[in-house]
């Protein structure tokens, strides 16, 4: 059960670390880093819903 919490954190540092070298100093950039997946995820969602 160990490894998996250990697994999170590694996780977590990364995702944390490659945000702040992409958008880490713009403002508004870990808003940015979240917001844009979702539109991505929002806008498939919504051409595959008029296509079924």
């Amino acid at each position: 059960m160990y490894w998996i919490k250990q697994h999170i954190r590694v996780c977590a540092a990364l995702i944390i670390h490659e945000t702040a070298a992409r958008y880490g100093n713009k403002p508004g950039g870990y808003i940015w880093a979240i917001l844009d997946p979702l539109a991505h995820v929002a806008m498939m969602t919504f051409m595959f819903q008029a296509i079924a």
